[in-house]
């Protein structure tokens, strides 16, 4: 994966051993059986929730909080103090900026949700 860190883009291989303690020192925070692919993009003080799976290409911005077991497909784009509640499916393509999304939504793919947004519990957003 990819961690905004010391003003520049590193790359972090998922097995490398020192990874916990960059995310520590970072104020990063992955739950333990989150699957986050090797070219997701994550900045300071995000936090991935358990049983979480970000896919390629994914950027998640600063401040971030993604919740328990979900889905943020391919190419999404989390905006900076997205709220993504637990249970919920982020489609391919998908924009959020700086908005709140409840528990067990399923946003379409190539959604754009504006920031200040805030959905409810069980929303379906876009094309399923």
């Amino acid at each position: 994966m990819k961690l905004y860190i010391d003003n520049e883009w590193k790359l972090v291989p998922n097995d490398d051993p020192m990874l916990r303690d960059i995310l520590r020192k970072h104020d990063i925070v992955i739950e333990q059986l989150s699957l986050i692919d090797e070219t997701a993009k994550i900045c300071l003080f995000a936090q991935i929730g358990h049983g979480t799976r970000v896919g390629p290409g994914v950027f998640i911005g600063v401040s971030s909080r993604i919740g328990d077991n979900c889905t943020i497909k391919e190419s999404a784009l989390l905006d900076s103090s997205t709220f993504i509640g637990r249970n919920t499916r982020v489609g391919e393509g998908t924009r959020i900026y700086s908005a709140s999304i409840g528990e067990a939504n399923d946003i379409g793919c190539g959604c754009t949700i504006q920031c200040g947004v805030s959905t409810q519990h069980g929303c379906m957003i876009g094309n399923h």
